[in-house]
């Protein structure tokens, strides 16, 4: 349950950081 929280969690913070940068 842990590991795929934060692999869910790994994986929206890579698309909130690719989405931000597009932001840009």
């Amino acid at each position: 349950m842990y590991d795929n929280m934060f692999a869910l969690t790994k994986k929206d913070t890579t698309d909130f950081l690719v989405f931000f940068s597009f932001c840009l």
